[in-house]
């Protein structure tokens, strides 16, 4: 729900694309507190190139974000500073697998829990990120992966693949 305060007329833009800024500027008086701080794109702290996917991993309370064009991971710690830079295959492409989304398998109760599962585009795969940050191993999916989700009632986790109008299901 999103109600003006003010007394002013305003254009609000939640998205839009390349323009800036991505967020309608704040008047004087709106309350900022939802923007606790932004994280460049290049340093010492920061993300990738194109950062797509990110989640946060309740085993170690760590963040991942899949930098798609960087074809890299950046680990985040809790105070979002840049803990571990993860290379990713390349898959014999100069752009690498392109990695564009994550989830996290949450169930505590089980061996895999903590491990994250990493959609490769280009790559046709996911990678199994485990809990040392280490590439555990990549599995084949359709083409054009483009989204995960980790379901917690079956233990499964599930791939789109969108060049193939299908659904991948991974048994971990």
């Amino acid at each position: 729900t999103l109600r003006n305060t003010s007394d002013q007329p305003r254009e609000v833009r939640l998205w839009n694309g390349h323009r800036k800024p991505p967020l309608s500027i704040p008047l004087p008086g709106d309350v900022n507190d939802h923007i606790v701080r932004t994280i460049r794109t290049s340093g010492s702290q920061g993300t990738g190139i194109y950062p797509q996917g990110m989640v946060i991993n309740p085993y170690n309370g760590l963040t991942y974000i899949a930098n798609q064009l960087s074809n890299t991971i950046s680990v985040l710690d809790g105070n979002g500073n840049l803990q571990d830079t993860l290379a990713l295959p390349t898959f014999g492409n100069p752009f690498g697998g392109s990695p564009v989304d994550l989830t996290v398998f949450a169930n505590g109760d089980s061996p895999n829990y903590g491990k994250v599962y990493l959609v490769n585009a280009i790559g046709d795969s996911v990678s199994v990120i485990g809990r040392g940050l280490e590439i555990e191993k990549t599995i084949p999916v359709g083409i054009r992966p483009v989204a995960i989700v980790f379901n917690p009632v079956n233990q499964r986790i599930y791939v789109a693949n969108m060049a193939e109008h299908t659904v991948s299901v991974i048994d971990p």
